[in-house]
């Protein structure tokens, strides 16, 4: 059996098992946001990773969040913060969005099913800013390696056409 077959193996076994926490249902509209690297950008046909504000407004209060705890919170730099990922600039962009518009990036559902009022993407979670989602759907946090926000994935395309605002990463947190 080749290691991907056992890892694979491994993953659905404790998804199985019920270790996977339970995902949140949206509401039908509700603002996302899109946290990236300031010189990161997209075209129109591009998948953006992105959480519902009002999840990163409440777990920020709770974790008392400054921009580097946010970045390990989401999984997006390590626990120690060092290293280029964590020195650079980061932003916050926030879009309106319909829920129909979203799906969930869980390497271990079946694509197309509803998880949570969301159906699952057909493509493949993207990893390349970080460690990214679990494969439950879910952030996990650097520091604790503890269940994070959800995490939906939606066509920039989609998110744009309502409207976006952009901020770095210091003024998201302040304004709230």
């Amino acid at each position: 059996m080749s290691l991907v077959a056992t890892l694979l193996g491994l993953v659905l076994q404790a998804h199985a098992s019920g270790s996977c926490a339970e995902l949140h249902s949206p509401s039908s509209e509700l603002k996302v946001v899109w946290i990236s690297p300031v010189p990161q950008r997209v075209t129109g046909g591009a998948r953006l990773q992105v959480v519902a504000l009002e999840d990163l407004e409440a777990w920020s209060e709770r974790a008392g969040a400054s921009p580097t705890r946010l970045l390990q919170g989401m999984g997006l730099v390590n626990r120690r913060a060092r290293g280029r990922r964590a020195r650079r600039p980061y932003k916050a962009t926030v879009f309106e969005v319909r829920r129909e518009w979203l799906c969930r990036p869980i390497a271990i559902a079946e694509a197309g099913t509803s998880q949570a009022g969301v159906p699952v993407c057909a493509e493949a979670p993207s990893r390349r800013l970080g460690r990214g989602p679990s494969t439950c759907g879910y952030t996990v946090d650097a520091l604790g390696q503890a269940r994070g926000l959800d995490v939906y994935r939606i066509r920039w395309r989609d998110a744009a056409s309502g409207g976006f605002c952009v901020y770095s990463l210091d003024k998201l947190l302040a304004s709230e």
